[in-house]
Order: structure tokens, then C-alpha cells, then sequence
């Protein structure tokens, strides 16, 4: 079992590879879904991180309060960027805190984490299958840019199929839009930042996507 005692060190961060910091974000979830999680003295690590920080992993995820990074994969203080937004989606302003998390603060493991019954991808499912303005349809001038994100996972034959679904198939159906959405986002790190796909190419970093279930707990782990 590979563990964190106190928090991450330049010492493990030089030390460890990308495989065994996924293993640590396993085994983490894994105590999470079991209830035990490690014992953490919170004002030591706060004294411990005050001069710098070296986290292994830094996770895209999105802003939904069910799904706290650091929670679910029993980390603490130090351990790991959470870079969140709704939807969990790769724009640039992501895409420049990846790179510093990459190329500056050193780290093994990018991961884009989704979740089930995901608001962002539900309603992006609706507006665009209703073809309705955002912006009109729900008073924020700026959703369309969460919405225009998620808008290249979907094909109009899903739309129609979506509208023929019971609820609990299009739940499901959702779910697995958000999952498209994940490895969209994947993409998009390796395709658009030189920063992630010179240091994946040197074997100094993996990029993953993962999927949190909101009813268990568990993570499910997509491209490893």
C-alpha cells in the first residue's frame, strides 16, 4: 500500500511514479467508501505546508458539493491540485492552472473527474435538446459557456432518443454523457497544452479520467 504519512514531500513527489500516485487516489477512495479514513494532525500539516507545497496529482473536477476532491480520494492538506468547475470541463483558464501544475509544480497525475446525476450535464442535455437560448431560458449571461462544452459530447439522434427515455433511462443516459465529457476533456489536455503531451511523452505524467458515483461513493477509474 502506498501511503502519504503526514503530507506530500518534494522527497516523495521526485520518488514516485504517475502509476503508483493513481494507485494512492485507489486506495484513498477506497478507505473513503469504507469509512477509514487516515488520521491527520490539521495543524501540523498547516505548519508542514506553510513553506511550499509539492502535490502529487492535480484533479479537474466540478463544482458539486457531493463530490469534495480531497474527501473522496482521503487526502490532505498538500496532496493535490483541485482545479473545480461546473461540468468539470477543459477551458483555458483550466488549462493554465493545469499547466502550472505540470510544468511548474512538478506533479505525476492528471485526472478529470466526472460524477453521476451531474446538474451542468443534465441541463446542458435539456437546453440543447430543446434548442433553447441559455442565456433566455435561465437568466445567466454566462452558463452558455459550461453548455457550449458540453454541447460537442451529444448528437442530435441523441436527442431524439433522450426525449423517448423513462426517467431512470435518461438519468442513466446522462450519466453516460458525463462520461463522454470526461475523455472529451482528456482529449483536450493532450491535444491543446505542449506542457501535458512533452511530459506524458517523457513518461513524467499520466492524464486519466474518472467517473465519482454520487450514490456508493466509488470512483470508477476510465482510461487506466
Amino acid at each position: 500500500m502506498t501511503e502519504i504519512a503526514y503530507h506530500s514531500s518534494s522527497e516523495l513527489q521526485e520518488r514516485i511514479t504517475p502509476t503508483e500516485v493513481l494507485e494512492l487516489l485507489r486506495e484513498g477512495n477506497q478507505r473513503f467508501q469504507n469509512g477509514d479514513r487516515l488520521p491527520r494532525d490539521y495543524a501540523a500539516l498547516i505548519k508542514a505546508t506553510s513553506g511550499g507545497q509539492t502535490p502529487l496529482a492535480a484533479v479537474l473536477g466540478c463544482i458539486d458539493s457531493r463530490v469534495p476532491v480531497e474527501l473522496v480520494f482521503d487526502l490532505g492538506i498538500g496532496d493535490v491540485f483541485s482545479i473545480r468547475v461546473a461540468g468539470n470541463i477543459s477551458g483555458s483558464k483550466s488549462l493554465g492552472s493545469i499547466e502550472y501544475a505540470v510544468a511548474v509544480a512538478g506533479v505525476k497525475l492528471l485526472l478529470v473527474l466526472g460524477h453521476t446525476r451531474c446538474g451542468a450535464v443534465t441541463s446542458s442535455v435539456k437546453l440543447l435538446g430543446e434548442k433553447m437560448d441559455v442565456t433566455e431560458a435561465t437568466g445567466c449571461k454566462h452558463l452558455h459557456k459550461i453548455v457550449d462544452e458540453v454541447a460537442p459530447c451529444l448528437e442530435e439522434s441523441d436527442f431524439v432518443a433522450f426525449k423517448a427515455m423513462d426517467a431512470d433511462a435518461q438519468t442513466a443516459f446522462v450519466d453516460e454523457i458525463a462520461q463522454r465529457n470526461v475523455m472529451r476533456a482528456v482529449d483536450q489536455m493532450l491535444q491543446q497544452s505542449d506542457v501535458v503531451k512533452q511530459a506524458v511523452d517523457e513518461g513524467k505524467l499520466m492524464v486519466a479520467g474518472a467517473m465519482y458515483d454520487v450514490e456508493t461513493g466509488a470512483v470508477n477509474f476510465l482510461t487506466v
